[in-house]
This record gives C-alpha cells, structure tokens and sequence, in this order.
C-alpha cells in the first residue's frame, strides 16, 4: 500500500501540519486533540487536507499528523503510547 501525504489545513487555509498515510480521496480528515485512557479520541477536529505542491512544500516543516486508526489521526507530539 502507498504512503500518501497530504497538507493539512486551518480555517484560513493555511498550512499547519503534514499527514501521512492520508486517504486517497476526500478533502477533510479528523485529527483528535487527546485520547482517553481507555484510547477513544476526544476534542477531536475536521481540518481540510491538500494534496497541491505548494501546500505540500510547505507541509514539510509543519507538525506532522498521524494515522492513529482507520479514521482518526492524531498530532505527533501526542503521547500515544499510555493507549498500549
């Protein structure tokens, strides 16, 4: 399977963050803010995502952004290893 990497967005469209293992289609992701002890995501957000060349320039000095599960990603400095 292909790793895909897309921008993500802010409400301005700005570039905030570089995802990886992004979905091939579609134009918003989930990212969650935190995760439960039991593991559920909470504050969780929809951001929009780009796949142009610009954005993803810049996307490679942005925070990066994780596949956490199937459809919930999460920022990278979020310690997720107290989910197990």
């Amino acid at each position: 399977m292909a790793l895909f990497r897309v921008a993500l967005l802010d409400d301005n469209q700005k570039v905030i963050g570089e995802v990886f293992d992004a979905p091939q289609t579609g134009n918003r992701i989930a990212v969650a803010g935190a995760f439960t002890a039991s593991g559920d995501a909470v504050n969780v957000r929809f951001y929009s995502i780009s796949r142009s060349k610009a954005n993803l320039a810049k996307a490679k000095t942005a925070q990066a952004v994780f596949r956490k599960d199937s459809d919930i990603f999460a920022w990278a400095d979020l310690d997720l290893s107290v989910l197990g």
